[in-house]
């Protein structure tokens, strides 16, 4: 991968992890499938359906598999479906979708349909026929979708570039946004729903959950979020951990525990905790030297700091589980989990 190129969306299936990228150079952009220890990577120069002006020069923003194995895309002319090799082109030549639109997130509703989000309008997709939603009662807003989900109630969900999010649940519209919600940006990424019925939002300003009458905000300052707040793609698997993709990689989020993967550096940092569980005195070991510990309680609070000598008293903290940032002497930070009896 060329240095400026990242990550922009996840879909985790089994033992396979299909990832897309961007770049402005062209070349990164299209599709990573790693089957175990085999990977292949699909773009312009290997798959002629990816060989179009908008796709060449831009991302695929979106992945999600149907009932039927298919993987869909979406990207800067349309949309695509990959079986086995096999590619499929949606764009506005041979379907309802504008010309050059943005197809931002793809979904599928409880009717397994295809429900495809573009800049500033919803397609749905079934047995060949396409048909759009009505969205003439935000058009006020002048939004530009940016995410989109359904949730377990079939409601619509939508991300904006600029408005926060809107929720639709068939009859009505309800908007969030910074002015009238605890939602920390109103640019809105992506969206996922847990198998609680949470809505999980990667903005600009970090991982957010909202349960219909409560947020949580998850970021670089009170977590362990890395490297920025923004937050291109989530995914949730079957443990209901939270994958989500920035910058910096891929990061799998847990409200119980947190596991930084770098995918782009192929480094394996580890670390030993010991006694863990711990009751009054922890020591760590790691292959550089040990600068400073801090102690985050798993809300984000700092619940302790000092310099490494050796051990950590940790008798006065209450049980539970916490999250250990430690730097070391070449200024670089490794998290790790610890739990206090």
């Amino acid at each position: 991968m060329q240095e400026d190129s990242y990550f922009t969306s996840i879909l985790v299936d089994s033992n396979k992890t299909y990832s897309t990228f961007f770049s402005p150079w062209g070349d990164d952009c299209g599709m990573l499938l790693v089957n175990d220890d085999t990977s292949i990577f699909y773009n312009y120069l290997n798959t002629p359906e990816l060989n179009l002006p908008y796709f060449t020069n831009n991302a695929l923003f979106c992945l999600i598999k149907d009932n039927q194995d298919n993987i869909w895309m979406g990207g800067s002319d349309g949309m695509l479906k990959f079986n086995n090799d096999e590619w499929t082109l949606y764009n506005s030549d041979n379907s309802v979708i504008p010309v050059y639109a943005w197809c931002r997130d793809i979904r599928i509703d409880a009717n397994e349909k295809i429900v495809a989000a573009f800049d500033h309008q919803i397609s749905i997709f079934n047995n060949g026929a396409w048909e759009n939603i009505n969205i003439d009662a935000i058009n006020p807003y002048d939004i530009e979708i940016y995410s989109f989900i359904i949730d377990k109630n079939n409601n619509f969900i939508i991300g904006t570039r600029d408005n926060g999010i809107f929720i639709y649940n068939g009859i009505d519209w309800q908007n969030f946004n910074i002015d009238n919600s605890e939602l920390p940006g109103n640019e809105i990424r992506c969206l996922e729903i847990d198998s609680s019925n949470n809505i999980w939002a990667g903005t600009d300003s970090g991982l957010v959950k909202y349960n219909y009458s409560e947020w949580s905000i998850y970021n670089v300052d009170n977590s362990f979020v890395p490297l920025t707040n923004i937050i291109y793609d989530i995914q949730i698997d079957k443990n209901n951990n939270i994958w989500f993709v920035n910058k910096a990689g891929i990061t799998v989020f847990n409200e119980d525990w947190v596991n930084w993967i770098d995918y782009k550096e192929k480094e394996k940092n580890e670390i030993i905790i010991y006694p863990n569980p711990v009751k009054d005195y922890v020591k760590l070991k790691y292959k550089e030297k040990i600068k400073s510990v801090e102690i985050y309680s798993i809300m984000g609070v700092l619940e302790l700091k000092e310099r490494y000598k050796g051990e950590i008293n940790v008798m006065n903290l209450n049980s539970g589980v916490y999250f250990l940032k430690i730097n070391t002497q070449s200024n670089t930070s490794i998290t790790a989990k610890m739990v206090k009896e």
